[in-house]
């Protein structure tokens, strides 16, 4: 019986440790997440917007010149790709390879992201275009190539001469799951260790909670045993008188045993 409770005991403890661990690190988790993604979005739009003078002044400049002699470059400019971190700048231009000088004009747009390919898929028309139209920094998570989701920064570009082009910089969400499964490598088996601690930390508190049930009981059948050792003689001749009696109830002699 004891040791049932014991048991019952040691698996609470377990139990209500195990709960409180799983909320611990859903809470770390889900904090570490959130504080990867915003780290993630700042790297980004800083990367993007460190570029935007560059891309402003000389690259700008250099693409609209060579639109007016008729030899701009064909699509968008790729530069300074980092392993895990792409960039590109989108630049103006039209239907039919004329320059767009206000943003959101209607018969413009940026150049079409098929005529070039670079890591992490980039350019993405999508994004670059609606941050040229609401010239703010548009950050967004897209299907990047082989269906990777990519987190992408498209940070809008005033030229000097007229027109707006778009800086992109944009990274796996992977770096983000990394971050993430790094901290869950180290969580479960620390997870793990503190339940098995919690199990033999279980059993020696239900021991010790149970000690003062163990020893009342066993106080408890001690005085049991011994009042009926103390009952069964004085029970013994009580039952003998009583047969006495009833054999010879006008007996003289009764009246001894009726007073005792």
């Amino acid at each position: 019986m004891f040791e049932n409770i014991r048991r019952r005991l040691t698996l609470g403890y377990i139990g209500i440790f195990a709960l409180l661990l799983v909320i611990l690190g859903a809470v770390v988790t889900a904090s570490l997440a959130k504080q990867a993604a915003t780290q993630q979005d700042n790297l980004l739009e800083q990367r993007a917007q460190g570029d935007a003078d560059f891309v402003a002044g000389p690259l700008l400049d250099h693409y609209q010149e060579g639109r007016e002699r008729g030899k701009g470059p064909p699509g968008p400019f790729q530069w300074a790709t980092d392993q895990d971190l792409g960039m590109v700048a989108l630049v103006p231009g039209g239907a039919n390879g004329e320059t767009n000088g206000e943003a959101g004009g209607g018969e413009g747009t940026l150049l079409d992201s098929t005529s070039s390919a670079s890591s992490f898929g980039l350019p993405f028309e999508g994004p670059a275009q609606k941050a040229a139209e609401e010239g703010v920094t548009i950050t967004e998570t897209v299907d990047g190539p082989e269906g990777e989701m990519v987190r992408v920064a498209s940070v809008p570009v005033s030229g000097r001469e007229g027109g707006v082009a778009v800086v992109q910089a944009a990274q796996s969400r992977r770096v983000v799951r990394e971050a993430v499964g790094n901290l869950l490598l180290i969580l479960v088996p620390v997870g793990l260790g503190g339940l098995l601690l919690a199990g033999i930390g279980g059993l020696y508190m239900s021991r010790r909670a149970m000690q003062p049930v163990r020893d009342s009981f066993q106080r408890q059948r001690t005085f049991i045993t011994d009042a009926s050792h103390e009952l069964k003689t004085p029970l013994a001749l009580a039952k003998i008188n009583a047969e006495v009696m009833k054999r010879h109830p006008a007996d003289p002699g009764n009246e001894e045993i009726l007073e005792d």
